[in-house]
């Protein structure tokens, strides 16, 4: 058994939490705020510094951050052979590798402060904007919690029956998995309820940003990035989208440093928000 301290201890116990051993090295200094194991890998997550991976029972740790661009980890999960990690503020990242390379998988510029697992089923608490939920690996996200409950959720639990939210202030909430697990695909529940874009993280950025926005429903969409003399520099998304959460990466490697405006239009309204590239 494990458990990590913001003074950036590990410590382990082998005897059911009667005593405890510094483990320690290669941690000195982070905060560790998550842990995980998969395997005969054991996994921390800092606030500071990333995941850290050990081989060895926390005898030693490494770094394990390739692609890592928020290092500031709240929350780690293992689901099959992919573990996730929710990071302050950049959403959630993935890696299938034990943490060797790490991707975005969904919820940009939002904090995921826990997360919990039923089958193929994973769900993140967000401290701001309630639960999350996703059955695809965090490819589409959608949000299953409305303006009825504290949105403010800190800590997630699960069982056989209900999904459990600890919130900050005004307790537990709980819901049947059936109203959730029975209902994901279907186009009349649980779908994004908001057309949304959201800012783009990171911001400023060099030379690479990520931009997400929900869809209330499914439809045709454009996503166009223009400088601040109203031409178009590059279209991002052009087609037929389903209902949900998507995610597009820019990349400005050929662009000028400065200001740009990104263009979402659907059927279900436009949006724009401003962006800074810094070289």
């Amino acid at each position: 058994m494990f458990a990590g301290t913001v003074f950036g201890t590990v410590f382990r116990s082998t005897n059911n939490g009667s005593s405890w051993s510094d483990m320690s090295s290669g941690l000195t200094g982070q905060s560790v705020y998550a842990m995980t194991r998969s395997g005969a890998f054991i996994f921390a997550g800092t606030t500071d510094s990333g995941v850290f991976r050990s081989t060895n029972n926390g005898l030693s740790w490494i770094p394990v951050n390739s692609g890592l661009t928020n290092r500031r980890i709240w929350s780690l999960v293992v689901k099959g052979e992919s573990m996730f990690a929710g990071t302050s503020g950049g959403g959630v990242f993935r890696s299938t590798n034990n943490g060797d390379e790490w991707v975005a998988a969904g919820l940009p510029g939002y904090s995921v402060y826990d997360f919990v697992i039923r089958g193929e089923h994973l769900f993140a608490a967000l401290p701001t904007r309630g639960i999350y939920h996703t059955s695809d690996n965090g490819t589409t996200w959608n949000r299953i919690t409305d303006d009825s409950m504290d949105q403010n959720v800190q800590r997630l639990g699960i069982d056989d029956t209900f999904l459990y939210a600890g919130t900050y202030g005004s307790g537990v909430w709980r819901r049947p998995l059936s109203e959730i697990i029975t209902n994901v695909g279907n186009e009349d529940h649980d779908r994004v309820v908001e057309f949304l874009l959201h800012q783009n993280y990171p911001n400023p950025f060099n030379p690479a940003t990520t931009i997400s926005y929900d869809l209330p429903v499914s439809g045709r969409v454009s996503l166009s990035l223009f400088d601040l003399y109203g031409r178009c520099v590059r279209t991002l998304v052009d087609a037929t989208q389903e209902a949900g959460m998507h995610i597009v990466q820019l990349d400005g490697t050929d662009l000028a440093s400065g200001v740009y405006v990104y263009r979402l239009r659907s059927g279900a309204g436009v949006s724009t928000r401003k962006c800074l590239l810094i070289r």
